[in-house]
Parts: C-alpha cells; structure tokens; sequence
C-alpha cells in the first residue's frame, strides 16, 4: 500500500478496557463485532482484517479489525490477557504522506499523462482536458464516488493539488465534525453491544459508565 500506518500523531480519539475475569475467543468476539457493525449499515464504511506489528519489524503481528469511512481509519484490537480480555479501539485520521521515492513517482507520472496529452490534442486543449481529468478524479475521491485511500494520498502529495483540495473540496466543516462524531459512536455502540452480550451470556459484571468513555484527542483543534 502508499499509505503509511496510521500513527499515534493521527489520533482522534481512543478507547481501551482489561476485563477482569472474562475469556472468550478473539475470533468469536470480532465475528460478533462484523454482525454489529452491518447491522448498522453505516454510510461508506468498510470492514476489513488487518495485521500492525506489536514492536519493530522484526516482531509478531497482531490482528485488528479495522472499519475506514472517508479517510477515518477504526483499529478495534481484542485479546486475551492473563486472567482478562482486553479490548481497544483507536480512531485516527491518517495524514496520508507518501515516501519520498513514491511521491518522485507520482510527479513523474503525472507530467508524463500531461505531455501525453498535449502531444496528442495541442496545448490548449491537452492542458485543458488533462486540468478536467484530474479535477474530475479530485471530487469523484472527495464524494466517495472513487473510494481510494491510496489516489487521496496521491491527491495530498501534489503541492498546489492538495492545497485546493484541502481548502475548497474538502475542507473541514461543522458537518464533517458531526459525521465523525457520529461514525465514532456508531463504532463504539457496535464494540459495546458486543462486550455487553458477551459478559451477560457468560454471567460477569458489565462494564460501568466511566469503563464505556472513549478518551477525545485535539480534534477540534487539530490541522487538516
């Protein structure tokens, strides 16, 4: 993949619980989680399996189940831990960066696609279908109609490209602060109904109020 691993800097927000007492499988509990979650039917989201290594490169993996909605990445983690189950959640917004060898390639192909164009139509009208390919790719990222996490990072790689998008096409509104606030909840409602229906059925404590409370970062003030 282009992207990075999201990073502790791209934190939203965070939840974590060791549940004294509970054992049950990790694969059971995120098979629960995946039913939770489509019975929901959040917009645009998509479930998946990933694996983040637990220390350097050179260390085991550990499997997450991870639910992204436009540019939100959700990293649920379950496991078993000594006489407990431990369960987590990071929510993060990953900048997107490109290593320097990738964004050389972007460039180079980007110009090549340019000169292409105009060789094959003239300047005017190369320079100005090729401006209409590459605004039409922006919004079609931007609305969702192209779901690419990778052609984003593409997008917030180009100098004047992503500042246009960050500013005009996408810019950070009261809306899109709701609609991160509701994906999150919606996320943690699905990870708490499960936790719920698994203590019940094997006849421990529930969590309490204060163990339910995700842990809210700088997002309101944070840069995009």
């Amino acid at each position: 993949m282009l992207l990075l691993t999201p990073a502790l800097s791209d934190v939203v927000s965070h939840w974590d619980n060791l549940h004294e007492g509970l054992q049950t499988s990790v694969q059971e509990f995120y098979g629960l989680l995946e039913e939770a979650l489509a019975r929901r039917s959040i917009p645009g989201a998509q479930v998946s399996r990933v694996e983040h290594q637990e220390a350097g490169i050179l260390s085991s993996n550990r499997e997450y189940l991870r639910v992204t909605r436009e540019g939100l990445y959700f990293d649920i983690c379950a496991a078993p831990f000594g006489t407990g189950f431990f369960m987590s959640w990071w929510l993060t917004e990953p900048k997107n960066e490109l290593s320097a060898l990738v964004r050389l390639g972007v460039f180079g192909a980007l110009f090549i696609g340019e000169l292409m164009l105009v060789s094959a139509l003239g300047l005017f009208l190369g320079t100005f279908l090729y401006s209409g390919l590459i605004l039409g790719m922006v919004f079609a990222i931007a609305t969702g109609a192209l779901p690419s996490p990778e052609l984003e990072a593409v997008v917030r790689s180009v100098p004047v490209l992503s500042w246009f998008y960050a500013s005009f096409v996408k810019p950070v509104t009261f809306y899109r602060i709701d609609t991160t606030l509701m994906f999150q909840q919606a996320v943690h409602q699905a990870v708490l109904e499960v936790v719920d229906a698994t203590t019940t059925a094997k006849g421990i404590r529930a969590l309490n109020d204060q163990e339910r409370k995700p842990i809210m970062r700088d997002f309101f003030t944070r840069k995009h």
